[in-house]
C-alpha cells in the first residue's frame, strides 16, 4: 500500500497528490519491525550483536542501492552536461554514505541554490533517514538498558520512556520546524524520527494483539486514514508537521491489527498475490522507478504526463524483477554471508567502492572548457563589435561547470534567511569618505557588485551594504519559495533597512530587486495576476513609496533594473554551453520567453515601471547591453552571463563597470 502510494504520486496521477505520504508509512513500518527485533534479541540474549545487525542490514540494502547508483551515474554521463553532473556525482556520493536528505536540506533553504534541476537520486533521501536512526538506535538501546538487565529488571519501562521522549521530542520540533522551512523540513532526520520511534513505540507495547471486532475496527480506519492522506494531501500541505500524524496514526492502527496473525476484514485485499509480490519488490521498485522517471523526462525534454509516468514505472519493474532474482535475494539470503557476518564488511566495501569509482569516472570524464584567466577576456565591451551571439571560445570565465560559485566580492555581507537585523557592513571606502553610497536590496542588486566595487574605488566612496537574501525592498508580503512559508524575516530586515538608511543620510540609494516577487494580501493570499487583478498594480505602488522614502533619506536614488530569467524561459544557461561547446550561439533566450508573469514582463517590470513614475530617480538599464536585439546572449566576449536561472556572473557584471559608472550621477 506504501510503495502503491508513492508510486501513484510520483506518476503525476491527480487523485494521489499526497502519495509521498508512502514513505511516512515505510517509516512507522520500518520502526516497528526493526526494533521488534532488537528487542526480541535484548529480552533473549541480555545484549545486542552489533555485528549480525548491521550485516543483516547491509545484506539488504547495500548491493541494491550501489547497483542503482552506480546505475544512475551511467545514465548521467550519457544524458547530462558535465554542469549538471557535477552536482549529481556528488548527490550520488552523498546518498551512498546514507547523509543525501542533509545535502537536499541544505540546497532547500539555499537561495544561490536556486533552479536546482531534481536529482535522480532525491528519493534516496529517506533511506538516508533510516539509516542514520539505525546507527544511532541499537546503541542507545542497549546503553540505556544494560543496569536494568545486570539486575534482572524489565526493560520495558525504560525502553518505552526512551521512545516516547523521542516521539515528543521529534513530534515537537517536525511542528516548529515546518512551520519555520518547510521544505528544508521534509528532509530532515530530526523531523522524521519520530515516526520510525512511533512504529518502534507499538512493538513495544503491542504484546498482545486486539481482539477481532476492535481489529477489523483498526484495519478500516487505518486503510481510510492513509487512503486520505493520499488523496486530499498535495504539494501545498505543510508537511511534515500535524500533517504526518494522519498518515502515522493510520499506519499504526494497520500494524495492530495485523498482529494477531489473522487476515480480517480489509487486510484480506493486501493479501492478494499482486500485493504480496509488490510488498516483496517494495524496497526494489522505490530504489529504481525514481532514477526511470527524471531520466524519462530529461529525455523527451518536458514533464511526463500521468500516463506517460505509469508506463514508465512499468518498464521500471524491468530492472526491478531481473535485481530481485539475481542480485537483492541470493545476497540477503545467502548462508555463507549469514554464517560469516565479518563477510558484510567486504560486501560493504566493495559496493561503496564501486559507487566512489562510478562517481569519479562521472566527476572527470567528461569535456570541459578551460577556463579564460587573468584579464584576457571582453565580456560586456565585446557586445560593440559581436553583431552575432558568440559561438565557441577557447576558454571562458567562468567555466560553465563552476558558474553557480562565480559571485560577487560581498556576498559575506549579504544578510541570510532567519537574519532581521540590518548587519553593518561596510564593503568599500572608509569612514573618512565623503561620499556614503547604500547598496539596498536583494541578490539581484547584490548581483551588480563587482561593477559597484569598481565604481567605489574610482569615485571613492563609502559603500554599506543592505542586502538580504530573497528580500524584496518594496514593503510587500511575500512567500519566500524556498522555505515555503511567509517570509516574516524579511519584513522584519526590511523595516530595520529603512530606519538604518534615514539614519545614514547617504549621498545614493542603489536600489535593486527581483522582478519575480508575488505579493500577498492582509490574509497572506496570493493577490491575482493581471490583467484581471491587483498583481503587478501593486507591486508598482509598493516599489514607488519605497522609492519616494528613499528620496526622504538620500542624496540620488538609483535603480538598476531587474533582467530576463533564464528560469522563466526554461533555458539553462550554463548547462547549455557546456552540452554544446562547438556552437552554443542557441543557449541564448529571448526575454519575452522568460516572463510568462504580466506584472514582470519585459515591457512592464513594476521596478522600471515605478522608477519612470517618481521624478529624480535614476534608472541604470543594462539589459540592451545583455540582449541586444532581444536575445539575452549566453556567453559575450569570452565572458559567461548566467550563473544560474536568475542571476549574472560575478565576470559579466564586472566588465558592465565602464556602462554602469556612465549612468550615475555624480555626487
Amino acid at each position: 500500500m506504501a510503495i502503491g502510494a508513492v508510486l501513484l504520486a510520483h506518476a503525476g496521477l491527480p487523485f494521489a497528490t499526497g502519495g509521498y505520504i508512502g514513505v511516512d508509512v515505510f517509516f512507522v513500518i520500518s520502526g516497528f519491525l526493526i526494533t521488534g527485533l532488537l528487542m526480541r534479541e535484548l529480552q533473549r540474549t541480555g545484549r545486542i550483536s552489533f555485528r549480525e545487525f548491521y550485516a543483516r542490514r547491509v545484506r539488504r540494502l547495500m548491493p541494491m542501492a550501489a547497483l542503482v547508483l552506480v546505475f544512475i551515474a551511467v545514465m548521467s554521463w550519457i544524458l547530462y552536461s558535465p554542469v549538471r553532473n557535477e552536482l549529481v556525482a556528488i548527490d550520488i556520493l552523498a546518498a551512498a554514505l546514507y547523509v543525501v536528505n542533509w545535502r537536499f536540506a541544505s540546497q532547500s533553504v539555499d537561495y544561490f541554490a536556486e533552479g536546482l534541476e531534481t536529482s535522480p537520486v532525491q528519493h534516496f533521501w529517506s533511506l538516508s533517514i533510516e539509516e542514520q536512526y539505525y546507527l544511532v538506535w541499537p546503541a542507545l538501546l542497549i546503553v540505556a538498558t544494560i543496569w536494568f538487565i545486570r539486575n534482572g529488571s524489565s526493560i520495558k519501562p525504560v525502553v518505552v520512556a526512551m521512545l516516547a521522549l523521542l516521539i515528543g521530542g521529534s513530534l515537537a520540533w517536525s511542528v516548529i520546524d515546518t512551520e519555520q522551512a518547510q521544505t528544508s523540513a521534509y528532509f530532515s532526520t530530526l523531523t522524521r524520527v519520530w515516526e520510525l520511534a512511533a512504529g518502534g513505540l507499538l512493538s513495544v507495547l503491542a504484546t498482545k494483539a486486539p481482539p477481532r471486532w476492535l481489529a477489523n475496527i483498526l484495519i478500516c480506519a487505518g486503510i481510510a486514514a492513509i487512503a486520505a492522506a493520499t488523496v486530499l494531501y498535495g504539494p501545498d500541505t505543510t508537511f511534515p508537521g500535524y500533517a504526518a500524524l494522519l498518515p502515522v496514526i493510520g499506519t499504526l492502527a494497520l500494524i495492530w491489527a495485523g498482529t494477531g496473525g489473522q487476515e480480517v476484514g480489509a487486510t484480506r485485499v493486501l493479501t492478494v498475490r499482486p500485493m504480496r509480490y509488490l510488498g516483496r519488490v517494495s524496497y526494489n521498485s522505490y530504489l529504481w522507478h525514481w532514477p526511470f522517471l527524471i531520466f524519462a523526462a530529461d529525455i523527451i525534454g518536458r514533464e511526463l504526463t500521468p500516463v506517460e509516468g505509469l508506463g514508465v514505472i512499468a518498464l521500471s519493474f524491468i530492472p526491478v524483477a531481473i535485481s530481485h532474482r539475481y542480485v537483492e535475494r541470493p545476497l540477503h539470503e545467502s548462508t555463507t554471508l549469514k554464517k560469516r557476518p565479518l563477510r558484510a564488511a567486504g560486501l560493504w566495501a566493495g559496493t561503496t567502492a564501486s559507487v566512489v569509482i562510478a562517481v569519479v569516472a562521472l566527476s572527470t570524464s567528461q569535456e570541459t572548457i578551460p577556463e579564460a584567466v587573468g584579464k584576457n577576456i571582453a565580456g560586456a565591451d565585446a557586445i560593440q563589435i559581436q553583431n552575432e551571439p558568440q559561438k565557441t571560445a577557447e576558454a571562458l570565465r567562468p567555466r560553465p561547470e563552476t558558474a553557480r560559485d562565480d559571485l560577487g566580492p560581498w556576498r559575506d555581507c549579504m544578510a541570510g534567511f532567519e537574519q532581521t537585523e540590518t548587519p553593518d557592513c561596510v564593503v568599500a571606502g572608509n569612514e573618512d569618505s565623503e561620499h556614503t553610497v547604500v547598496v539596498f536590496g536583494d541578490s539581484h542588486v547584490d548581483q551588480w557588485s563587482p561593477a559597484f566595487a569598481e565604481i567605489a574605488q574610482r569615485r571613492d566612496w563609502q559603500v554599506i551594504y543592505l542586502v538580504k537574501t530573497g528580500c524584496g525592498p518594496a514593503d510587500v508580503r511575500n512567500v519566500n519559495a524556498n522555505a515555503g512559508r511567509v517570509y516574516h524575516e524579511c519584513f522584519e530586515w526590511r523595516q530595520n533597512a529603512y530606519n538604518r538608511i534615514a539614519e545614514l543620510e547617504p549621498d545614493m540609494v542603489i536600489v535593486g530587486t527581483t522582478s519575480g516577487y508575488t505579493p500577498l494580501d492582509e490574509n497572506d493570499e496570493l493577490l491575482p495576476e493581471d490583467p484581471d487583478g491587483p498583481r503587478r498594480p501593486a507591486m508598482i505602488a509598493a516599489f514607488k513609496e519605497m522609492l519616494e522614502l528613499m528620496q526622504n533619506s538620500a542624496g540620488e536614488v538609483v535603480v538598476m533594473a531587474d533582467i530576463p530569467a533564464p528560469l522563466r524561459a526554461g533555458v539553462q544557461v550554463a548547462d547549455c554551453v557546456a552540452k554544446n561547446m562547438d556552437d552554443f550561439s542557441g543557449c541564448g533566450f529571448s526575454p519575452d520567453d522568460s516572463t510568462p508573469d504580466s506584472y514582470s514582463h519585459n515591457d512592464m517590470l513594476f521596478d522600471v515601471t515605478a522608477a519612470d513614475q517618481v521624478p529624480g530617480v535614476t534608472l541604470v538599464d543594462m539589459r540592451t547591453r545583455l540582449c541586444p536585439d532581444n536575445y539575452c546572449r549566453a556567453v559575450i566576449g569570452d565572458a559567461l552571463v548566467f550563473r544560474d536561472d536568475t542571476h549574472i556572473t560575478a565576470t559579466i557584471a564586472e566588465t558592465l563597470a565602464d556602462a554602469i559608472d556612465n549612468k550615475l550621477p555624480e555626487l
